[in-house]
Order: structure tokens, then sequence, then C-alpha cells
């Protein structure tokens, strides 16, 4: 007959983390002997020995893990405790002569869940809107590059909305438009002899239909220069494939898509960790954990003087070594707690659970570990 006991303690001790293996070599030296604990071992996880009452307890444990699961997802969700993201924009220029495009880039980072937003990009004009524009980013799209013509000179703001449910963040990008010397048109304050010496003499005329004319021509005349193989004004590898060609690393040109991490062949100016952007420095972590072990990139987040971009670059070195001791070194609470179970969900390590303080995080993670020693037992 089996012994109850035994069975008892294999499946108390088993479900706080010790492996049958251990158990059994534990249970063996104790006097019991090899088929006798081999019974209680079959008795407790053999699906065919189970009665009817164990079947029961089985299925009420495992709907109380999912009901806790979907439990603390519903609250993360409405407390937003796991939405936090960044929206950021990066311009090409900060002047731009008329005509020209700007190109930018939007750029997403999701420190919590990976979730879809909505972004809506506004063109202003000295305060006076001109254009406005949507898109949609998958949980996973981090980014995404585009293009677009000012219509005036003038002070430019562009503002991009990233929107998920109630949440909302944005940023700026201030440029301005600038007139186009030699372009044939004398534009207000323009010090530019040459258009406006024609400007002068077509005055002898005194018809605005001339001007308007010449810039009519020239705006049309540049829209078909594509094709030249030159890459002039108004012309980028978004719009004129042709004549511009994508940027590509080692070409000694800093272009929009490198920076000093990705491409340090054409961006060599160095910046110090406090200088970068919390995009730059996830990229340059990963980059820098290649060639250096943790502890030496560790000292280097150190020397960081905002908190917050501090913490988020002990966090990265964790997400990229599956090294915990570095989530102790965070100061923000959330972030901490954030990294504990980021940590022993990526390794199932859950005796890290104990260090979380938030009481919902740290059920959730203590939900993770039994659902883990469950297919455990039954793999």
């Amino acid at each position: 007959m089996v012994n109850k006991s035994l069975v008892n303690y294999i499946q108390k001790y088993h479900s706080q983390g010790y492996s049958v293996s251990t158990l059994k070599n534990f249970l063996t030296k104790q006097g019991y002997s090899e088929i006798e604990v081999n019974e209680a071992l079959n008795y407790a996880y053999t699906p065919d020995h189970h009665n009817k009452k164990m079947f029961i307890t089985i299925a009420v444990i495992i709907g109380s893990i999912v009901f806790i699961s979907l439990f603390l997802l519903l609250l993360s969700f409405f407390s937003g405790t796991n939405v936090d993201y960044d929206v950021n924009i990066y311009g090409n220029f900060v002047e731009v002569e008329k005509g020209q495009n700007f190109t930018f880039k939007i750029y997403v980072n999701n420190r919590g869940d990976d979730i879809p937003l909505s972004i809506r990009y506004e063109l202003s004009n000295n305060g006076k809107l001109e254009k406005q524009l949507s898109d949609n980013f998958g949980s996973e799209t981090k980014e995404r590059i585009y293009s677009l013509r000012p219509s005036k000179l003038g002070n430019y703001v562009l503002t991009v909305h990233a929107v998920y449910g109630d949440y909302e963040k944005l940023d700026t990008f201030s440029f301005k438009v600038i007139p186009v010397c030699g372009d044939g048109i004398c534009e207000k304050n323009e010090d530019c002899q040459k258009d406006c010496e024609i400007v002068q003499s077509n005055k002898d005329n005194s018809s605005e239909d001339i001007l308007l004319k010449n810039e009519t021509e020239i705006i049309e005349k540049k829209e078909k220069i594509c094709g030249n193989n030159v890459c002039e004004i108004g012309e980028d590898f978004l719009n004129c494939g042709k004549d511009c060609v994508e940027p590509v690393c080692g070409n000694n040109k800093c272009e929009i898509t490198e920076n000093t991490y990705n491409c340090p062949k054409d961006c060599k100016t160095e910046k110090s960790l406090n200088e970068l952007s919390e995009y730059h420095l996830i990229g340059y972590l990963k980059e820098e954990l290649k060639k250096e072990k943790a502890a030496e990139v560790a000292k280097q987040c150190t020397s960081i003087t905002d908190g917050k971009l501090k913490d988020t670059c002990f966090y990265y070195i964790v997400k990229y070594t599956n090294s915990s001791y570095y989530c102790s070194l965070i100061d923000n609470s959330n972030k901490k707690d954030d990294c504990y179970v980021s940590y022993s969900y990526n390794t199932n390590d859950y005796e890290k659970c104990s260090e979380i303080q938030d009481k919902y995080k740290k059920e959730h993670c203590d939900s993770l570990k039994i659902t883990y020693s469950i297919q455990i037992a039954y793999s």
C-alpha cells in the first residue's frame, strides 16, 4: 500500500521548487526503500493513479492560477502598470531650403509590455496647422522613417502623438524653412542679390504674373530632375531612389538612420552616456555587451547622473545578460520589480520573486512559478 505521508511530503516540497530527483535521493537516504519512494512518486504525479479527489484538486489549482493570472492581467491593463512607453522624433536637419523634403524618424520605446499604438503627427507653420497625418504601430514596431515637404517659409514645429487607450505621449521637433538663393524668387527678407535683381527687373513690367510663372517653372523643373544621377536639393532616398542611394554604413557620411554605435565608421563623434537618449543608450548597451563583461559595462552605468536613464541602463544589462544582480542596483521600486519579474520569466529562476515589493507583481511572479512547477512535474 502506498505510504500517504510520503506522498504528502513529496507534493509539499516539490511545489516549493525541489526537484523529483533531489527528493528521491533524500528519502532513500532516510531509510525508505526505493520501491516505496517510487510508489509514492507515481501516486503523487502519475495521472493514472490519481483518484477523483486528486483530479478535482489539480483542476481547482489550475483554475485558480488561470483566474489569478487573468485578474492580474486585467488589473495591470486598467492600472497601467505595464503601459510604459516613450515616443521620440529625430529630424535630419534643423534648417531646410524651400522645396526640399524634410525627412524624420519616429521611434517608440516600450519599457513595459509591447503594445500597439496609434500615431498622429502634425506639422505647424508659425503656429498654424499645415498638415496632419496618422499611422499605426504594431506591438513590435519600434521605428519608421517619413518624409514631407513644407509648403512655406518660416518656423515649423513637428509634433507626434503616440496614443494607447487613455495614455498619450508626445514629442516635438523644430526646424526652419529658409529661402533658396538662385531659384529666381526673391522671398520676403531674403538676402540674395541674384534672385532679388531678377525681381527688380521684373518690376518694370509691373506684372505679378511674371513672378508666378517663373516660380511655377522652377518648381516644375525641380520635380522633373529625378533620374539625372545627381542627388539634388529636394531629393532623398525616399522620394528619388534613382539619384539618392539609401544610407550605407561606410560611406563616410553620418546619415539619419546611423549613429555612433551602429555605424562608428561614419559617425565618429563620441558622447558620454549622459548625452545619449534612451533609444541610443539601449543600442549602445547591446553592442557594448558583445565586447565587454557586464561588470565593466555596469561601471559606465554608474556614471549616469539622470536617475531614470541610470535605471534603464541596469535594466537592459539584466535583459541582455540574464544576471539578476543588476536589478538590485535600480533605484525606482516599480522598475526594480519589473526587472525581477522579467528576469524570473526569462530564466525560470523564480527564487527572485521574493525580492519583489509590489503585492500584485509578486503574486503574478508566484503564479508563474506554480505554473512552471506543474509543467515540469507532468513533462
